[in-house]
């Protein structure tokens, strides 16, 4: 059995070591890649309250596919 999740990834936009990666992976996987500007390698600390709407942006999304 295969577990089908929504997959969504969240990279500063100033983070030159993955946003590039991160790209290609999240085209690999058909998945979203949230680009946080103004944000380097931990876009939780530079931009908290971007990484909370993201998250509540797919929660909500989920919430009414089900």
């Amino acid at each position: 059995m295969r577990l089908q999740v929504p997959l969504t990834m969240i990279v500063g936009a100033y983070d030159q070591l993955l946003v590039q990666p991160m790209t290609e992976l999240a085209a690999l996987l058909n998945c979203r890649l949230e680009i946080i500007a103004d944000a380097g390698h931990l876009p939780q600390i530079d931009r908290p309250d971007e990484i909370d709407a993201v998250i509540e942006r797919l929660l909500q999304e989920v919430a009414r596919s089900e």
